[in-house]
């Protein structure tokens, strides 16, 4: 399943340089404002990069998600773990 989502989002270093802070705005199928908050930081021993979002639309965080990233293409894939 895929949602669309469409907004602005900016990505912060945090000190160490082991993770990043994703603050994100927007609406989520053109019609439901959101924002978000995000921890995104890579994970060696799995080789890929790991994320936690909360939302202002779940009371719940947005789970675990692993991902790659396709440098040429400039996107992320992710894929929920937990």
């Amino acid at each position: 399943n895929s949602i669309e989502l469409k907004g602005t989002e900016t990505v912060r270093e945090l000190p160490g340089g082991l993770w990043y802070e994703v603050k994100a705005q927007g609406n989520l199928g053109g019609a439901i404002p959101f924002e978000s908050r995000g921890l995104l930081g890579y994970d060696p021993g799995r080789k890929a990069y790991t994320a936690v979002n909360v939302s202002s639309i779940s009371e719940q965080p947005m789970g675990v998600d692993v991902g790659a990233f396709d440098k040429e293409g400039q996107t992320f894939t992710w894929t929920r773990v937990d």
